[in-house]
């Protein structure tokens, strides 16, 4: 009889927390699935192999340690999705359980970044096998920290740009260490001139991978709600809706989103023909600033002449709030110039410029404030110079 006394007990104490919004722990003191969302800091020992030439050196990557991760709510109540590897935007879903403060998954192809022109993929199918993540999940000095228990091995990435082709790895015992950030969507809403950190694809008339990004949102309920960001890419009509999580500071914005202008924020959904291996972009929010290392795409379909995405895609980016004292990374005041069978920079202060055919073969180069390139067919023409890229049209 005192047993089952106990047990009415218990059920009646977890009824109450829950009528109350109370996180339940587990007896061994592990934090609940909803305690694991937020902004967290990478720290671990990364090792780089050349392909070609089967050297070892410095990982071509944004960062290797000391970078910002986010952990967010997967599909179903137990799983999470961790993001934000190597400094890209891409990650894995796992499954926590809070008995033991395990978190872990498997999958045979691990995907942190995949575009047109960089791939960053942790590859098992084609060994039949299945890529391991395997964590332990614990409070040390008051923070939540995810530890690895296993090594993050045979990571190849391929970078056709700058013709990097290696596999990255990370010993096991890697740490990621929940931070202690917030904000309010208030500290959001704003106008922003946004860079793009590196151009992946850009064969979208009119989008410019520098524009001015606009946020809006309801903060007068108590929760707030109906985030927007609109003008990607400088193209009207593309608003897309997000999820602010104010703990962590995380702005996550979809990845298969039709607009109203008849282009899909991401790449196109997967019922429709599409393929999309890359997770939801997010932001995360900085006093004044928002830093994105995610894989932002606008597709408008396929282009069956040229066989390419008609897309503007680009590898993480920087939006600084509009009025503030810090510096913008856009260059400003350039012009470009076409005629016939030539194409003329000028405004620059000092940078490397290059003219790219509309296969992405390059074509011309120069280093300078001005340059003119001569002797060019009539057809699309890309250049760049520092980081953007303007699409020119030569007859």
């Amino acid at each position: 009889m005192r047993k089952s006394t106990s047990i009415f007990k218990a059920v009646l104490i977890a009824l109450f927390a829950v009528s109350l919004g109370v996180e339940m722990v587990s007896a061994a003191g592990f934090p609940s699935v909803k305690d694991l969302y937020g902004r967290y800091k990478f720290s671990g020992e990364c090792s780089y192999v050349d392909m070609v030439s089967g050297a070892a050196g410095e990982a071509p990557v944004p960062a290797t340690t000391d970078y910002n991760m986010a952990v967010l709510p997967g599909e179903s109540e137990n799983e999470v999705k961790v993001l934000g590897f190597f400094g890209y935007g891409g990650g894995v879903t796992l499954t926590y359980n809070q008995e033991d403060g395990t978190l872990k998954g498997e999958t045979p192809t691990a995907v942190f970044i995949m575009g047109m022109n960089l791939m960053v993929v942790a590859d098992a199918a084609s060994t039949g096998g299945t890529v391991v993540f395997n964590y332990q999940v614990a409070e040390k000095d008051g923070k939540i920290q995810i530890t690895a228990q296993n090594a993050l091995e045979d990571v190849t990435i391929m970078d056709m740009e700058n013709g990097i082709m290696g596999m990255l790895s990370y010993a096991s015992a890697y740490t990621m260490t929940k931070e202690e950030v917030s904000y309010n969507l208030s500290d959001v809403i704003g106008e922003y001139d946004f860079a793009s950190t590196r151009v992946d694809n850009n064969l979208l008339a009119d989008a410019s991978e520098n524009f001015k990004l606009k946020i809006t949102g309801n903060t007068s309920e108590t929760v707030s709600s109906g985030v927007s960001l609109g003008n990607w890419f400088g193209v009207e009509n593309t608003d897309v809706t997000a999820e602010f999580y104010a703990d962590g500071g995380i702005l996550v914005l979809p990845h298969d989103m039709k607009l109203a202008n008849g282009m899909c924020f991401g790449q196109q959904p997967t019922e429709e023909g599409g393929y999309n291996p890359n997770e939801a972009p997010f932001f995360f929010v900085e006093k004044d600033k928002l830093v994105t290392p995610g894989y932002l795409v606008l597709d408008n379909g396929f282009d069956e002449v040229m066989e390419m995405p008609l897309q503007m895609s680009v590898v993480g980016g920087e939006a600084v709030k509009a009025g503030s004292s810090i510096s913008s990374r856009c260059i400003k005041d350039v012009k470009i110039y076409s005629s016939e069978g030539s194409i003329r920079v000028d405004g620059l202060e000092d940078a490397e410029i290059c003219v790219f055919d509309a296969q992405g073969m390059l074509v011309a180069s120069a280093h300078g404030a001005t340059a003119a390139f001569n002797g060019l067919k009539s057809g699309l023409y890309l250049v760049k110079f520092g980081n953007q890229t303007a699409k020119v049209v030569v007859k």
